[in-house]
């Protein structure tokens, strides 16, 4: 489906482009010969989408709350005519028919929502209802937490927020069922923890962080904070955690692509925010150091698995895009995580959910 539509571009959209990576395809040299004869003839793409073939393409942005009403009804009834224990050969849904949540599981649900207040008026709430997630993270919330309409919200949950100090950017949020033994926002480090991006949660048997990890800049000027800087202390504050006697689960988005399947287009993004070799070598010394990316450990071949697509050039219709979003475990818990999954086709902002099911 593309994604092309004739609505204006929200402020939130706008933003959005600013701190994520470039979209850039690879054209033929036809392509690039009949441009410079007069535009004629545009070169069609050497990569083609990956096409799972349990994924359907992902839906535009939605403009109103009735389409995820709409998309969450059309799901509900898929998912009664199939079995409720359904499971997808690549962990990418496309309705909410699995995975399956067993007596004494949880599911926790993570998404950057491209802003609060225009994911609310996408269907938010109607969304988290169908999902009904035990707990429930969000990045990249863009509000105070007074600002925040409480109708707009899900019932039966513990909310907190944490909000940068710039009004308008970053931010994340955690609801959940069962209140946390405590919640920490940020670091402990006051150079990084001006902008809302991590919040803590202490429950029984794990400590859940979600976070929105800063973007090395269009022009990589962010590169070096981003790498020795931020890494480094995130990295100090998760051992710190698990110093403490329980596993870390860590979520959000990571703004890095770890993998050459991680993103449409490896090849044109060597030197992109998000797939710099810097950033993905520094991410792979975070999971050596006793973590584990959930969603690779169970699909480590899987293409095709995003979870960002940039607003420009309809890069949601043509799949063009990089898996950015991650739940990364404590080795010792990765036992108890029962699945890893993607619901790529839930609209609404440039990323869409990711999930984990827990049999804590």
């Amino acid at each position: 489906m593309s994604t092309r539509s004739t609505r204006k571009r929200s402020a939130d959209e706008t933003k959005a482009d600013e701190d994520k990576p470039e979209v850039k395809e690879e054209t033929t040299k036809k392509g690039k010969a009949a441009a410079k004869k007069g535009g004629k003839g545009k070169g069609k793409a050497k990569d083609t989408a990956p096409e799972p073939t349990d994924s359907a393409p992902a839906a535009a942005p939605l403009t109103s709350a009735a389409d995820l009403t709409m998309a969450s009804s059309s799901s509900s009834s898929s998912s009664s005519s199939s079995s409720s224990s359904s499971a997808s050969p690549t962990g990418i849904y496309t309705d909410f028919s699995g995975p399956a949540v067993g007596s004494g599981h949880i599911k926790i649900i993570s998404w950057n929502v491209a802003g609060f207040k225009s994911i609310a008026g996408k269907g938010f709430k109607a969304y988290v209802e169908q999902e009904n997630p035990d707990i429930l993270c969000l990045q990249e919330t863009k509000i105070e937490e007074g600002n925040v309409v409480k109708a707009e919200l899900p019932s039966g949950y513990e909310y907190n927020w944490y909000a940068a100090q710039k009004k308008g950017y970053s931010g994340t949020a955690m609801f959940s069922k069962e209140k946390p033994i405590s919640v920490t926002r940020g670091m402990g480090i006051a150079k990084h923890d001006t902008e809302g991006r991590v919040i803590t949660a202490e429950f029984n048997r794990f400590y859940l962080i979600t976070s929105y990890v800063p973007n090395s800049g269009r022009k990589l000027e962010e590169l070096d904070y981003r790498v020795d800087e931020w890494d480094v202390a995130f990295l100090a504050y998760m051992k710190g955690l698990e110093a403490k006697g329980k596993p870390v689960i860590w979520c959000g988005d990571l703004n890095v692509a770890h993998l050459e399947i991680d993103l449409r287009n490896p090849k044109t993004n060597k030197r992109s925010a998000g797939f710099t070799k810097e950033e993905r070598d520094s991410f792979s010394r975070i999971l050596a150091s006793g973590f584990v990316d959930t969603y690779r450990h169970f699909y480590p071949e899987v293409e095709g698995a995003y979870t960002f697509w940039s607003y420009m050039m309809g890069a949601r219709g043509k799949d063009i895009g990089w898996r950015l979003d991650y739940f990364i475990v404590s080795r010792s818990l990765m036992p108890h995580v029962r699945t890893s999954f993607i619901r790529k086709h839930i609209p609404g902002s440039d990323h869409c959910p990711i999930g984990i099911i827990l049999d804590v």
